[in-house]
């Protein structure tokens, strides 16, 4: 909490005021994440990541742990506004399987939550252009 005394100036009064400023910086919070269970090859898949709770300045990002360098599925990360994210892969494949994480931070600390993407299907065809690409 600030408080900052501001003398106004005025013409035949003695007047002083304050002005309060309150500064709401907390540690981020933010709301579990999920991926939809039913995915398969060649659908697209999205997250959306949401600070609840915590003050302004939040730094807020996704990323895939173990990420392949193999893959060929384009991931799209934007900022809707100052407190979400959202997470969009065009077409999923074998290399979007993993565990993604959310992670927001500010002056005050940081959170982060974690969601799987698992794909089903993955055909033949696919699973040998991987190991093929992945030299």
């Amino acid at each position: 909490m600030v408080i900052t005394p501001v003398e106004l100036p005025t013409q035949g009064f003695d007047e002083k005021s304050a002005v309060l400023s309150v500064n709401d910086l907390r540690a981020p919070k933010i709301n579990p994440f999920h991926f939809s269970g039913e995915l398969d090859v060649g659908m697209r898949a999205s997250a959306h990541c949401d600070v609840i709770y915590g003050g302004c300045t939040v730094r807020i990002y996704m990323v895939k742990r173990w990420v392949s360098t193999s893959g060929n599925a384009k991931r799209f990360f934007s900022k809707t506004d100052e407190y979400t994210s959202n997470l969009v892969i065009s077409k999923v494949n074998a290399d979007s399987n993993g565990n993604y994480t959310c992670r927001v931070t500010n002056a005050k600390g940081s959170d982060e939550k974690s969601a799987v993407l698992s794909v089903k299907g993955i055909n033949l065809l696919e699973l040998v252009l991987l190991i093929a690409t992945s030299d």
